[in-house]
């Protein structure tokens, strides 16, 4: 069994396959193309999974789900990206719209979060307690895990660390911003 990762980013969008002990067995990406309407990106994320799956020889029979990672702030529940500032997505319900392409269940988390979970499993956090991950993009983020266990907050925005005051009153952040000087992400350098 296998499963497909998707990185939805600013810039680009990459999809993996990987196995049962995390070994990614293929990958590709395509640029995102920021600015289109969302459901033509989504799209071509459903024809970037189908053409990694078709390239590599595996059997839909044996993928077991989907996860896509996207930066902001997402709602897992639903499935829907609530606010994100890379790519300019408000309340848009990305697992419903990427289902479309396929017909194997699609989770959503915060970018940042799934590659510190990874990490965490089986890459150069594994064996620890507690880990943190930075990420340096189209934007700035993060993801923290403490006690073995992914921590996202009370609004999964826990590690939001592209959305930092630097300087209170400054130059408002060109995305989610509140009047207040944010990180790298936004216009608030």
């Amino acid at each position: 069994m296998v499963t497909i990762g998707i990185d939805l980013g600013g810039t680009n969008m990459a999809a993996g396959i990987v196995d049962e002990n995390c070994r990614i067995l293929a990958h590709a990406s395509v640029p995102t193309g920021v600015g289109r309407p969302y459901d033509d990106i989504v799209r071509d994320m459903g024809a970037l999974v189908n053409r990694l799956v078709a390239e590599n020889h595996v059997d839909w029979a044996d993928v077991r789900w989907i996860g896509v990672g996207a930066p902001g702030v997402l709602d897992n529940d639903t499935g829907t990206v609530t606010d994100n500032s890379n790519i300019r997505w408000v309340n848009y319900p990305i697992r419903q719209k990427l289902q479309q392409y396929t017909d194997k269940p699609v989770f959503l988390g915060n970018d940042a979060n799934v590659a510190a979970w990874a990490e965490f499993v089986g890459g150069c956090g594994k064996g620890t307690k507690n880990f943190l991950l930075l990420t340096l993009g189209t934007g700035v983020g993060g993801g923290i895990v403490l006690g073995g266990k992914l921590y996202t907050g009370s609004h999964n925005t826990a590690a939001e660390l592209g959305h930092m005051i630097f300087r209170a009153g400054g130059e408002k952040c060109g995305d989610i911003g509140d009047g207040e000087a944010c990180g790298l992400g936004g216009k608030g350098r």
